[in-house]
C-alpha cells in the first residue's frame, strides 16, 4: 500500500509564503541527494509532522516545525542541507545558520537526538523517523529508526500523527484516523489507549489539554482508560512533579481550564495531579511528626479531594454570575487568573 493511499480525500495544505520558501528549499536538496545516491534501498523523503499539520488543516496558524527523516538522523541531514545552503546562498537569499544537537536528556524529557537550525528565520527541527519501546520503570522509551507508520502510531492523539509529505504537498494519515478524528473533534489513541498511557502517563494530561484547547471531546473508551488505577500508579512512578506542573500550567492558562478541569475530575486523576507530595523521605517524616497526616491521607485516599473538585467544577459558574466584577464578561473564564483555580481546587476541605 502506498503513501497516497493514505492521502486521498485529504484536504490542501496552503502554505505561507515564509513557508513555501522552506519548502522549495527542502525539496531542491533532498531531489540532489536523491540524484547522488540512486543505490539506496529507498529515496530521502521529508515529512512536517505532528502539531503544525493539525493546526494547518484547523486554519490555524504554526510556527512549530518539526521535520521527520526516513534514511538518516536529524543531525546528518541538517549538516547536509547547511552544506548545500553555502554554496547556494544566492538563490535562495537564507544565511546558513549554525546547527544545533539537542542531545538526549530525559530529566528534561528530551529523549530524542534532535538536531535545530532556522531556515529563512524560522526555528526548525529535524529528527529520524522512530518507533519506541518502553519500560515498566521509565517514560523515557528506547528509540530505533522507524517506518512512517510506525512514528505515526507512537503519538499520543491520532489528529497529532498526521504528517505532510514536502515533496509530494499531501497530508499523510497512516493511522487512517487522524484526518475523520480531527473533522469530527475527537481525541484518540492510535494504539489502545491503556498501553499508550501506560507507557507514558503523561499522555493523558496531553489529550486532556488539546481537548480543553480546541473544545474536543476524548473518545469514551479512551477517557475509561484514563481512569484506569494502573495509570494513577504509573503517574507516580514514571512522571516527575515538574512535568506535571508544566502540563497544568499549560492547561490552566489555557481557553477553557473548567473544562480540563472537569475531566481530570471525572478521569479520578485529581489525586496524582495535585498530589500534596510524592517524596518517600519527606511522606515517612511527616507521618511521623504532622499530627494532620491522618486527615491529609483521608482526603487523597477516600475521593473527598475527587468530590470537592466536582464541587468546584459546578458551582464556579454561579460564583462568576454574583460577582459584580465579572458581570456582563462574555468570556469570564478566558480572561481569569490560573492561581484562582489552585486556590480553589484546595480551600475549604471540611
Amino acid at each position: 500500500m502506498t503513501n497516497s493511499t493514505f492521502a486521498l480525500n485529504a484536504p490542501k495544505i496552503t502554505l505561507t509564503k515564509v513557508e513555501q520558501h522552506i519548502c522549495n528549499l527542502l525539496n531542491d536538496y533532498t531531489d540532489l541527494y536523491n540524484r547522488e545516491h540512486q543505490d539506496k534501498p529507498e529515496p530521502l523523503t521529508l515529512r512536517i509532522t505532528g502539531g503544525w499539520v493539525r493546526d494547518k488543516l484547523l486554519g490555524q496558524g504554526s510556527h512549530d516545525l518539526d521535520i521527520a527523516i526516513n534514511v538518516m538522523s536529524g543531525e546528518q541531514f541538517a549538516t547536509g542541507l547547511n552544506e548545500y545552503l553555502q554554496q547556494h546562498y544566492a538563490k535562495y537569499g537564507a544565511k546558513p545558520h549554525n546547527i544545533h544537537k539537542i542531545d538526549k536528556n530525559p530529566e528534561k524529557s528530551k529523549h530524542l537526538e534532535t538536531a535545530t537550525t532556522k531556515l529563512f528565520d524560522v526555528e526548525v527541527d529535524f529528527v529520524n523517523l522512530r518507533s519506541e519501546k518502553y519500560t515498566e520503570l521509565s517514560r523515557i522509551p528506547k528509540m530505533c529508526f522507524g517506518t512512517p507508520e510506525e512514528d505515526a502510531l507512537r503519538r499520543d492523539a491520532t489528529l497529532n500523527a498526521l504528517f505532510y509529505n514536502i515533496q509530494k504537498g499531501e497530508v499523510e494519515d497512516f493511522t487512517r484516523r487522524g484526518l475523520r478524528d480531527l473533522k469530527d473533534g475527537i481525541l484518540r489513541t492510535p494504539l489502545p489507549a491503556k498501553q499508550t498511557f501506560l507507557d507514558d502517563p503523561l499522555r493523558v494530561l496531553r489529550l486532556i489539554r488539546f481537548a480543553s484547547r480546541f473544545n474536543f471531546s476524548i473518545d469514551p473508551e479512551v477517557m475509561a482508560e484514563m481512569g484506569d488505577p494502573q495509570i494513577n500508579t504509573a503517574f507516580n512512578s514514571k512522571i516527575s512533579r515538574e512535568r506535571v506542573g508544566v502540563e497544568m500550567e499549560k492547561i490552566l492558562v489555557g481557553p477553557t481550564p473548567l473544562l480540563a478541569l472537569q475531566l481530570v475530575q471525572k478521569a479520578h486523576l485529581d489525586n496524582v495531579i495535585f498530589f500534596w507530595h510524592n517524596d518517600k523521605s519527606v511522606v515517612e517524616f511527616n507521618e511521623k511528626n504532622c499530627q494532620d497526616m491522618d486527615k491529609i491521607s483521608h482526603i487523597y485516599g477516600d475521593n473527598i479531594l475527587n468530590s470537592h473538585l466536582q464541587n468546584f467544577i459546578e458551582l464556579y459558574p454561579m460564583f462568576l454570575g454574583e460577582t459584580s466584577c465579572f458581570k456582563g464578561n462574555d468570556s469570564p473564564i478566558a480572561e481569569f487568573p490560573a492561581e484562582l483555580y489552585i486556590k480553589c481546587d484546595f480551600v475549604p476541605y471540611g
